[in-house]
């Protein structure tokens, strides 16, 4: 059962909903920089600066930012496996703290 599901009491609260889309939304940030990055990198180490196959002036002024982009788009697409593994890892942790500090409040 994912961690998202149930609480305690069986609800979910909005702050929870808050907490979780802002983790799911950090995951996917650290998987495409971590994963995607060194590989997007690597690719683009191995073109020729030969003039075939590159897009001249504007690519190289806007190539960060454009592989920035992909990076991201790439690690939200990527909701399988790793990204849910990490997810529901790091979820039930941070309801497992939620619920001390209601405790200790």
């Amino acid at each position: 059962m994912s961690a998202t599901t149930t609480m305690a009491n069986g609800t979910t609260s909005d702050a929870r909903r808050e907490v979780l889309a802002k983790l799911r939304e950090t995951i996917n940030r650290v998987t495409g920089a971590v994963f995607y990055g060194p590989l997007l990198r690597s690719a683009r180490g191995g073109l020729n600066d030969n003039g075939i196959g590159r897009g001249g002036r504007g690519e190289s002024v806007f190539q960060g930012q454009m592989d920035q982009i992909l990076i991201e788009r790439a690690g939200e697409a990527s909701h399988h496996n790793l990204n849910e593994l990490l997810f529901d890892r790091f979820a039930a942790v941070a309801i497992a703290n939620g619920a001390e500090r209601r405790e200790a409040s």
